[in-house]
Order: C-alpha cells, then sequence, then structure tokens
C-alpha cells in the first residue's frame, strides 16, 4: 500500500502544481502568451509586432514583450552574474500590477526593480536600497523598487529593467516573448480569430519578414505546462490504478486474517461482544495500517518527486513549483481509511452467510446446547431389572 500512496502522491503534486493550483495574477485567465509559428514550430516576435498588437486596443488591455539578458554586479559583496528581464514598461500593469512610467522604455532610462528574493539575499531586506544607484557591469541603475514576494515572471529573474526594445534589436528580428491581457469579455477564441487576420495583414504588408508567418495564443498555463500535461494525467491514471489494485490486494489479506480468526471472533460473541465491537475492532487494526502505510507513502512521496522532476527536466517559474501537497496526502489517506474501513463489514457479512449456511448463529447454538443440558438433566434416570437365570431349566 505504501508504494501506492506515494506514487499517487508525488503524482498528484506534479498535478497540483501544473494545473490546479492557482497562477499569481490579477485575473490569470485572461493572460494569453502570444507566438508567431513558422511550419510547427512556436517562436518570438519581432518588435514592430509587438507594437501593432499593442494597438489593436478593441481585443488587449495591454501587450507586454521581454526577452532575458545579464548583468555583473559588483555591490554589497562578491561579483555576481545575474539574470535580468529586459521589458517594456507595461509588463507589471499586463501581469495585473503596477507599472513603470509609459514609455520608459523608449528612453535611456537606468532604472531596475529587484526580485524580492534577490533583495533578501543579498541585501538583507534593507529598504533603504530603493533609490540607490547600484553598479552593473560598467553603468550605474537606480532601483526603482523592489518585486512582490513570490512574483517571478518569467522565472528566475534576479532584476527586471526596462529597456528600448527597437534600439538594439532590429524591428524585424525574432527577439521578443509577448504576453498580453485579453479585455473582460473576449475569449481567447476571438483572439485566436484577430491574430489569424493579424498574420495575413502583417504578411500582406511585410512579405520579406512575414511570409509564411502565423500567431498563436495559449492561456499562460499551458505556455509552460502544455507540453507535459498529457504525460501527466495519463501517469496519475496509472499510479491511481496501481493504487485500487494494492487497496484491493490488502482487503483480500484482511479478509483472509478475519477468517483465520472465526474462532476467535465466535469466542467474542459467545462472550457477548455485538457485530459493532467486533467491526470496531478490525477497523481500528486496519486504521493502524492505514496510517502506517501513509508515514511510508510520504517519504517514498518526497523521493520520487525530486526523481521526476530530475526526468522530466522542465523549467518552471517558482509559481509553479512542485512540491508535496498536504491536501494530496490527506486525500490519500482518507481513500485508504475508507478502503481499510469496507474491511469489517465484509467480514461480518461472510460470517453471516456462513452461518445461515450451516445453521443457527453461534450465540443461538450455543443457547440451543445449553438448553439441552439442562433438559437432560432434568429427566428422570431409568433403571432396567436384571435378567434371572430360569432354575428350572438349569435343574
Amino acid at each position: 500500500m505504501a508504494p501506492g500512496i506515494g506514487a499517487n502522491t508525488a503524482i498528484f503534486s506534479f498535478v497540483n502544481a501544473l494545473l490546479l493550483r492557482p497562477l499569481p495574477f490579477a485575473d490569470p485567465d485572461r493572460l494569453i502568451r502570444i507566438d508567431s509559428v513558422r511550419g510547427n514550430e512556436p517562436g518570438k516576435l519581432t518588435p514592430r509586432e509587438r507594437e501593432e498588437l499593442d494597438r489593436d486596443t478593441p481585443l488587449f488591455e495591454g501587450v507586454a514583450a521581454w526577452y532575458p539578458s545579464q548583468y555583473n554586479l559588483s555591490y554589497g559583496g562578491p561579483p555576481e552574474v545575474l539574470t535580468a528581464c529586459m521589458t517594456t514598461a507595461n509588463l507589471f500593469r499586463v501581469l495585473g500590477g503596477s507599472s513603470w512610467k509609459e514609455g520608459t522604455h523608449r528612453e535611456r532610462n537606468p532604472v531596475i526593480v529587484l526580485n524580492h528574493e534577490l533583495w533578501k539575499r543579498r541585501f538583507a531586506g534593507d529598504p533603504a536600497i530603493v533609490g540607490k544607484t547600484l553598479p552593473l557591469d560598467f553603468s550605474s541603475y537606480q532601483v526603482l523598487g523592489v518585486a512582490a514576494s513570490g512574483f517571478d515572471f518569467p522565472g528566475k529573474m534576479d532584476i527586471f529593467r526596462a529597456a528600448h526594445l527597437g534600439s538594439a534589436q532590429n524591428w524585424d528580428v525574432r527577439s521578443v516573448f509577448v504576453v498580453a491581457r485579453l479585455r473582460r469579455g473576449v475569449s481567447i477564441e476571438q483572439a485566436r480569430r484577430r491574430l489569424d487576420e493579424f498574420g495575413a495583414r502583417m504578411e500582406q504588408t511585410y512579405p520579406g519578414s512575414n511570409r509564411g508567418i502565423r500567431f498563436q495564443a495559449r492561456t499562460l498555463r499551458d505556455a509552460y505546462s502544455g507540453e507535459v500535461r498529457p504525460y501527466v494525467l495519463l501517469t496519475l491514471g496509472l499510479v491511481a490504478m496501481v493504487l485500487l489494485i494494492a487497496c484491493a490486494n490488502v482487503v483480500n489479506l484482511l479478509l483472509s486474517r478475519g477468517l483465520a480468526r472465526k474462532r476467535e471472533f465466535a469466542v467474542r460473541t459467545a462472550l457477548g461482544a455485538t457485530r459493532a465491537h467486533i467491526a470496531c475492532q478490525v477497523l481500528a487494526e486496519a486504521a493502524v495500517l492505514a496510517c502506517a502505510d501513509g508515514a511510508a507513502g510520504l517519504g517514498l512521496a518526497w523521493w520520487w518527486t525530486g526523481i521526476i522532476r530530475q526526468w522530466m527536466r522542465v523549467e518552471l517559474p517558482a509559481w509553479m513549483k512542485i512540491e508535496l501537497d498536504g491536501r494530496v496526502l490527506l486525500f490519500t489517506l482518507f481513500a485508504t481509511l475508507i478502503t481499510g474501513g469496507r474491511t469489517p463489514p465484509l467480514l461480518l457479512d461472510t460470517q453471516s452467510a456462513q452461518d445461515r449456511h450451516h445453521g443457527a448463529p453461534v450465540r443461538q447454538r450455543r443457547l440451543e446446547q445449553i438448553q439441552s443440558n439442562k433438559r437432560r438433566e432434568q429427566e428422570p434416570i431409568r433403571t432396567d431389572p436384571i435378567p434371572q437365570p430360569n432354575r428350572r431349566q438349569d435343574e
């Protein structure tokens, strides 16, 4: 039973992180990822395409772009390489928070926002760091603020900087990732139809860079977990079947053990124990077994979770962190207790069927035997005369 509990707990932790846990953004269902597609391979967009989509105001509340970069930090400790998110000024607003001053990314404005984890680790959570300048590479950047705890988009970023996406990159180079927020009432199907029209218009206007290019929209969750979703669900179904088989085996073992204790249960019944008393005893034994299996399953789940995480090799953001979920363990233990608790009535039903097949219940047969013995004691003892030999014949 323990391997079944451990496997289900580990796999359901993946399902919970990838498919069930709410994303830490305002109205996450309205966030979509937009990709360019040539053939069947999704890819990046050009800065020009992002600008054109951002002007499509009837469809989107905002369209933000970003690309990864690196900076060298030599302030407040040993030198460290920081991962940077070079983004448009509206990224935080698109994700549901505050934003830089609109148009900041169009200027040479050396301001940055620190990741909350970097702020805690490198600067010991000092609030005075806001407003100071930090040397990054060979330039100085002013710390505009600190991101909220738990915010990590697109994933494992140390700093955020509003960058001029059209200066270092050519307008026709596919170099930026794009996330957008749909307006209220706009469905993703409507967004996909509009993107089909947008792709045809861009191909007609810029045939040199957009020939054969179409655009697709996916929810933000699907963009990160869509590729592994079917495999995770299939694995969950398989381990659930394993757990059911393990539960059935345990029930059979408990039934066999209960039938072997038939004489013990008969003695208890003769001494006055009811079916409920026997059921409580067997249920308590099954509960102890289930708790032991649950503890062993928890250890196996912790071990297997690390192994499966390495096997999948999927880079996920911090808000999709795969970890053991207490709710999953409680659910699995509850199912195990229900399965184990089903053993007492099954056992008692089997005993009753056997009793009905062979005669009256044990207690009734015992009472009949006692009454029969009493009747025998009350009956008079008959003595037959001893026959005498015939003396005349002998003479």
